[in-house]
């Protein structure tokens, strides 16, 4: 039975060394490509999109004001909103539909509420709403699932025992599985430039 080392002990090899070596210098590079080719007009997309003024997006050398129109916001805005209205304007995330191949059909009909429940739970709709509006104002929309246990606590009822008809009103502490989406900023994300999907 071996022992389990603590992170403290853990030696670093020299392959370790290597493999962390080959990541952060291809990172490096990724980032660069990155910035050389979006950092300028990302920049400039935030700053129409938040209306904050720079001299560098002025059309001509003669323009003098200062006034940021709301129309580019607006227009982003609009086109976020087409797309959850498309996405989700149903109501309805998706559709689980009975295969038929056993005697139950309220089991699909059950499933298909319980994962209506945990996306409105989980604020999947919100997020999902800055993954577009990021895709719409830097041409990059990214999600990240996160999956982990977490503790849910449901409103109970328990009969005191030796007392009719008395109840104990309380909280009951189960954990349960969370499937959440967590929106990235493209500013966050580094990949490969001869990528053309994650």
């Amino acid at each position: 039975n071996e022992e389990l080392q603590s992170v403290e002990e853990y030696e670093i090899t020299e392959s370790d060394k290597e493999l962390v070596s080959f990541v952060v210098d291809h990172c490096d590079k990724w980032r660069d490509w990155r910035d050389t080719n979006y950092e300028t007009k990302w920049d400039e997309y935030e700053r129409i999109y938040y209306g904050i003024w720079a001299s560098e997006d002025r059309t001509r050398d003669s323009e003098r004001s200062k006034i940021i129109s709301p129309a580019t916001r607006q227009a982003v805005d609009n086109r976020v909103a087409e797309t959850m209205e498309g996405f989700a304007g149903s109501g309805k995330l998706f559709e689980v539909i009975d295969d038929l191949q056993d005697q139950d059909s309220t089991d699909v009909e059950l499933m298909q509420s319980l994962l209506i429940e945990d996306t409105h739970n989980n604020a999947y709709l919100n997020n999902v709403s800055s993954i577009v509006k990021l895709a719409e104002i830097f041409g990059t929309g990214v999600g990240e699932i996160i999956i982990k246990n977490e503790i849910e606590k449901v409103p109970t009822t328990q009969p005191i025992p030796g007392q009719q008809s008395v109840a104990a009103i309380g909280v009951t502490e189960k954990e349960k599985v969370a499937v959440k989406v967590k929106t990235v900023h493209p500013r966050n994300l580094l990949i490969d430039p001869n990528a053309d999907s994650i």
